[in-house]
């Protein structure tokens, strides 16, 4: 084995509580950054973090989680690099952290940290950020065959004839992630309607793909759309805002990957996107330039009502850095507030 011409580097993850895209844009920025610098990556995400077990190790399919989904970004193969002769570079945690939440030269998933600021819906900024992944996707990254088959037999076998909306509802974890607590907030299924009966008005025999973490949003959905619903069968939180995903929960590591790789590719071949502020639905972009989408947590951050609580952003930001339980008493505490809107906005019987 002949020594690499250029200085090696070890891509990693960071940490046991990422989703399965949060690992992805980790190595997304990191091959970016590998491409700054003039090295040579390899990928490898171990069984094991500092803070954990990887979420989607499966010790039947081997060491590295990055090969159950995706080939080798490059020549070099990990089991060479790993404990061989090589000098590995790598970023520490806090590097690969900065490199992520604020360096302009990443991608971002959505606005935070940075650009945690940008609570109206900047279609420049989003495209900047929708361009460099697609470039660094189309340079690196091939997902393994046997899924991308799966993904089309679904299509021919569930999404003929269109057209298909595609809807992606976060409803476990969502919660501040360095970004502003106007789009921080859980979209229930009910505020998707309005968005979904205009495409419907428009497209009377679409049909909704769903892709959500919750089975309560899912089985709103059908209810709101009977008939209308198709779905994978994936693994699903039944308890709203609760602090954990789905990824944290027991269960097959890979599987639980699989899950959310694929409803992202299936998302990608829809016809039209509703979406929240969440890594899926912007994959579903990445993977799909000519998708249209329309983000519900920017549209909804635009309501009067809500704005009202921007001033409060600065406390939510100071009792992050000091308190755990104060920030969640402020949620229930907003939480609380909404229903009361929601009670006194409610129509009136005879009106």
């Amino acid at each position: 084995m002949s020594a690499p011409a250029r200085p090696v580097f070890h891509i990693r993850a960071e940490t046991a509580s990422h989703g399965f895209f949060a690992q992805v844009v980790y190595v997304l920025n990191q091959l970016l950054y590998c491409e700054r610098e003039g090295f040579e990556p390899f990928v490898y995400i171990p069984p094991r973090f500092k803070d954990g077990v990887n979420p989607y190790h499966d010790e039947a399919r081997g060491e590295n989680s990055w090969e159950y989904f995706f080939e080798p970004v490059g020549d070099l193969d990990w089991r060479d690099q790993i404990g061989g002769p090589n000098t590995l570079r790598q970023l520490s945690d806090e590097e690969l952290v900065q490199l992520h939440v604020n360096n302009p030269q990443s991608i971002f998933l959505y606005p935070y940290h940075h650009y945690r600021q940008k609570v109206r819906y900047d279609r420049d900024w989003y495209e900047a950020q929708r361009t460099k992944a697609r470039g660094v996707i189309d340079r690196y990254i091939k997902i393994k065959p046997e899924i991308l088959k799966a993904v089309e037999r679904f299509v021919l076998n569930e999404f003929a004839p269109g057209p298909v909306l595609g809807i992606h509802a976060r409803g476990t974890d969502k919660r501040r992630v360095g970004n502003h607590s106007l789009l921080a907030r859980i979209v229930p299924p009910k505020k998707y309607r309005r968005l979904i009966d205009r495409y419907l008005g428009d497209h009377p025999t679409a049909r909704l793909f769903v892709a959500t973490d919750q089975q309560q949003f899912l089985d709103e959905f059908d209810a709101y759309y009977p008939g209308l619903v198709i779905s994978t069968d994936s693994l699903r939180s039944t308890r709203v805002g609760d602090d954990s995903n789905v990824f944290q929960q027991s269960g097959n590591g890979y599987q639980k990957g699989l899950d959310v790789l694929r409803d992202a590719l299936l998302l990608s071949r829809c016809d039209h996107l509703i979406k929240c502020c969440s890594a899926v639905g912007e994959f579903a972009l990445y993977f799909n330039r000519d998708l249209t989408e329309t983000d519900v947590s920017h549209y909804y951050a635009r309501e009067p009502w809500i704005t009202l609580l921007t001033p409060l952003d600065w406390i939510v930001e100071r009792l992050e850095r000091r308190n755990e339980e104060a920030l969640r008493a402020y949620y229930r505490v907003m939480g609380q507030m909404g229903r009361w809107k929601n009670y006194l906005l409610r129509p009136q019987s005879g009106a």
